[in-house]
């Protein structure tokens, strides 16, 4: 029976000895690792129950799956040699959740110690410090075996269990440690040091990447950056100072679970989102994008699980497994998206992502499944982030340089545009000063033949200068590309064959034969710019007249096939070399130096041809040259932007000529009408011989008001109030758009017309100067009858408007009104007559005091608009009201007069007989039969 015992106890000492080997302690102040063994049992251990646990029982070296809230005991036995004589015993655990340690004592109980995260003693200066104790070794019986218990609650407690744990033994804590001891110090500042340098850098890189967004205003920096500051939420957990002051109290220690684990997710997620944003997949991988946008609300819906189940079960065992499942789809799932794009189409986007994701998946892959220190991954992260943003940088700086360039471009070809403009205005305004009395010499009929020839001489070479111009302008638009299309619909054949048509007399004088093969018999609508094909043409038809001999031959034709236009223009003459056939487009080229002119006209073709979305070609022999241009004329080929805007110049226009059958009204000497009659022409011309000669166009019919720069002009206008303005565009000072848009928003001078004068030529331009209000836009050089005529029009257009408010029995400012700012105006008169017209004290001091205007300033501008007095106005407002009473009431005549503020019967009588050439009664008597 003896025997049986003997045996047994042998056969526990050996499974105790194989499974948990002891400890052995035989110097002071050394680190020793502990030998575990763990429990094996299904049943669970009770603290009560220690002295009696057999530790047979204790077989497991390591725990390999940990799950969260699950008990795991283990044991461990030191061995103290007997040389030492330590008082204390220090064991350092790795950083654990909730850790109870069970020391034996020598009358046979256990004394319980709480270490961890879940039980802070206070303050710490590093996490380490919250799982470490030191324990008085007197009472402690080393000849039995140690117990702890470990409950894993978060990635600290799970991770504990592949890390070694260690014990030291001392008298007191020495000046100098072990050597072994200082090792493991001088490694863990190492590490510390490591760690706060990255943990810096990234999150120095979460700032930049913040930052970033916000200046360039891009959503994958916004991502990208959230995705940053999501990796670091965790390392920032494990600091003390955010342990000391958010997690002190086991209340919230619990917080640092759902953070670690929120953050792993939602960093992935942010990732997702950063891939889409930052590759374009919807751009550049069309086929894919629909499968990735599914994938990443999969995602996204599984975060939202997890994040479900840590609200309602923090404790879920299973917690750890899914957080795992979910960080490594997202991992897999950006593995081969970013594998797929990259090598299904190498954008340069991918490349940098394709590189970068290496890094940053090698980490995510070592924390969720080898569990591996968080600490260690650290490198791999901040290698990627700045890489990454190392990449974006040097492409944010070739942008730069890129820009600077660009910048630098633009402010040249800024200048140069300036320059031709400029240029062109001084050029077009002696010229218009040269072309108005040449015209007025040519158009007497008692010229002489020879002065007849002369004259149109000096204009046709006023007229050929004014073309160089024109194309100077014409070169640097294009060159600056601030030329666009103007596309509209019209029949393109039938408009080419006019074209051609006008050099019949020029061939004719020259003796060439010209033919014109344009078959414009059916009308062909088709879209195209008309100014752009008249130059291109007309340039082409001209350089043909130029080159081609007496006797010569011309052949121009036509015709458009599958929505192109096929235009060719060929001459005989001396035929180009092949040199002279590939340079004749380049500006400034001239096939034989003997031959007159700048060679600047095919230039500018071949730029415009390009334009207009096509090409031209050259073929040359010794008999022959062939210009052939193919052009775009179908809508679908066109952009939005490349179509013609209707302006408001066309409205303007038809609204003045349904007003002006003829001038005669206003083409009457001004020495024939009295003083308050001759309408008032304020002319504002910087230039002071152009400036004479309109006087003097305009002086015989117009009182005439002189200004020489736009700021003159708008003072002149405000206090003459005249009838009309006529303004140069490019003045010092104040230009004529500044005009026009200052004179046009005052009440006082926004119901008088201007005709704007300018020597840029342009749509753009002439939309502008629309825009602004003016009433008609004039181009430099003009001829001085077009403008006379249009001013006559224009002021006899305004005495029907002065008869259409006499017609009109109330004031209704959407009807007589002819723009916001008048609108306004009659709105504030209608509304100032509603309150005092019955007042028979309200006068026409009273009106302009209660207008905010000057006196004499309402009386222009009512007299501009209706040809009354501000006293003639109200009085005829008075007598309005009158004829509505006289029609709609049985009031006695007496009685009207006071309610329509007439203070005597027999005023309002001798009013009313002068306004409707009969008495009150007569009025309303022959209304009422």
């Amino acid at each position: 029976m003896a025997l049986k015992y003997i045996v047994l106890f042998f056969l526990l000492h050996v499974v105790c000895v194989g499974t948990c080997q002891n400890t052995i302690l035989d110097s002071l102040n050394k680190p020793y690792p502990l030998h575990l063994a763990y429990y094996s049992e299904s049943k669970e251990i009770k603290a009560e129950d220690l002295p009696d646990v057999n530790p047979g029982m204790f077989s497991i070296r390591g725990i390999k799956n940990p799950k969260t809230k699950t008990s795991y005991w283990a044991i461990f036995k030191l061995d103290l040699k007997s040389e030492i004589q330590p008082s204390r015993l220090e064991f350092e655990f790795p950083v654990s959740d909730d850790l109870v340690i069970y020391v034996p004592l020598k009358d046979g109980s256990f004394k319980q110690y709480d270490i961890g995260l879940l039980y802070p003693k206070g303050p710490i200066s590093s996490l380490p410090k919250t799982s470490s104790i030191i324990i008085d070794s007197e009472k402690i019986d080393f000849e039995k075996f140690f117990f702890f218990k470990s409950i894993p609650i978060t990635a600290y407690g799970l991770g504990s269990f592949s890390k070694e744990i260690y014990v030291s033994c001392y008298n007191r804590k020495p000046i100098d440690s072990h050597p072994d001891q200082r090792k493991r110090e001088i490694k863990e500042s190492y590490k510390q040091a490591i760690f706060w340098l990255l943990y810096g850098a990234l999150f120095i890189s979460f700032v930049y990447m913040f930052i970033y967004y916000f200046f360039h205003q891009k959503l994958y920096f916004l991502y990208y950056a959230l995705h940053l500051l999501f990796l670091i939420v965790p390392y920032s957990v494990s600091t003390p100072f955010v342990y000391n002051n958010f997690l002190y109290s086991s209340k919230h220690f619990f917080y640092s679970f759902y953070i670690i684990l929120d953050s792993q997710i939602i960093a992935s997620v942010f990732y997702l989102f950063f891939l889409k944003s930052f590759i374009d997949i919807k751009k550049d991988y069309k086929e894919f994008a629909k499968a990735y946008t599914t994938i990443v609300y999969i995602c996204i819906g599984l975060a939202i699980l997890v994040n479900t189940i840590i609200i309602f079960d923090p404790f879920y065992p299973y917690i750890s497994s899914l957080l795992r499942f979910t960080v490594s789809f997202s991992l897999f799932f950006i593995i081969f998206s970013v594998t797929y794009m990259f090598f299904k189409k190498k954008v340069t986007h991918t490349s940098i992502v394709f590189i970068g994701i290496l890094l940053l998946l090698i980490g995510y892959m070592l924390i969720v499944i080898t569990r591996m220190d968080q600490n260690a991954v650290l490198p791999l992260i901040a290698l990627e982030t700045v890489l990454f943003i190392s990449v974006i940088s040097y492409l944010d700086l070739q942008k730069f340089k890129k820009a600077l360039e660009s910048d630098k471009l633009k402010k040249i070809n800024e200048f140069q545009r300036n320059f031709f403009t400029n240029i062109t205005h001084e050029f077009r305004t002696p010229l218009t000063l040269m072309s108005v009395p040449i015209q007025e010499k040519l158009e007497n009929q008692s010229l002489s033949e020879e002065d007849r020839t002369d004259f149109e001489m000096i204009q046709r070479n006023n007229q050929r200068l004014l073309g160089l111009v024109d194309q100077l302008l014409d070169v640097s638009k294009v060159e600056s590309g601030i030329h666009t299309l103007q596309v509209q619909k019209e029949d393109v054949l039938g408009f080419l064959h006019v074209l051609a048509h006008s050099f019949v007399y020029q061939t004719r004088q020259k003796q060439i034969d010209y033919t014109i093969d344009i078959n414009n018999s059916g009308q062909l609508w088709y879209w195209f710019d008309k100014d752009i094909i008249e130059k291109i043409i007309t340039n082409l038809l001209s350089n043909a007249c130029k080159y081609t001999p007496s006797g010569g031959k011309i052949l121009c034709k036509a015709k458009v096939s599958s929505n192109i236009l096929y235009a060719e223009v060929q001459n005989t003459g001396t035929g180009l070399t092949e040199e002279q056939a590939k340079n004749v487009f380049d500006r400034f080229y001239q096939a034989e130096k003997l031959q007159s002119g700048f060679g600047i006209g095919l230039f500018l073709v071949k730029q415009l041809v390009k334009l207009h979305h096509g090409k031209i070609k050259v073929h040359s022999n010794p008999k022959w040259t062939t210009f052939t241009v193919e052009l775009l004329v179908d809508r679908n080929g066109f952009k939005a932007s490349d179509f013609m805007l209707e302006t408001k110049e066309d409205v303007v226009e038809d609204f003045y000529s349904t007003f002006s059958n003829n001038d005669k009204s206003v083409s009457k000497s001004a020495h024939d009408k009295t003083d308050d009659d001759i309408p008032v022409v304020l002319i504002v011309e910087d230039n002071q011989d152009l400036r004479r000669v309109l006087k003097k166009t305009f002086e015989t019919n117009y009182k005439i008001l002189l200004a020489a720069n736009g700021e003159e002009g708008i003072k002149l206008a405000q206090k003459h109030i005249p009838d009309l303005i006529i303004s140069d565009v490019m003045m010092p000072v104040k230009d004529g758009i500044e005009l026009t848009k200052e004179l046009k928003n005052d009440e006082r001078t926004s119901h008088i017309p201007i005709i704007l004068l300018t020597a840029k030529v342009g749509d753009e331009y002439e939309l502008e100067g629309v825009e602004m209000g003016a009433d008609d836009y004039i181009t430099k050089p003009f001829r001085s009858k077009v403008l006379v005529h249009k001013v006559n029009n224009i002021i006899a257009s305004r005495k029907k408007m002065r008869a259409l408010y006499r017609q009109e029995s109330q004031i209704d400012p959407k009807v007589i009104a002819i723009n916001t700012t008048e609108e306004r105006f009659w709105g504030r008169v209608k509304e100032i007559l509603k309150r005092r017209l019955t007042d028979s004290s309200f006068s026409a001091k009273e009106f302009s005091k209660e207008m905010n205007m000057a006196r004499m300033t309402l009386h222009r501008k009512l007299k501009n608009l209706t040809g009354l007095s501000t006293t003639e106005f109200i009085t005829t407002e008075r007598l309005k009201k009158a004829t509505h009473f006289l029609n709609n009431s049985d009031l006695h005549i007496s009685e009207i007069a006071v309610d329509v503020g007439f203070e005597t019967i027999s005023y309002f009588n001798k009013c009313f007989k002068e306004a409707y050439h009969c008495t009150p009664t007569e009025y309303r008597r022959s209304n009422a039969s």
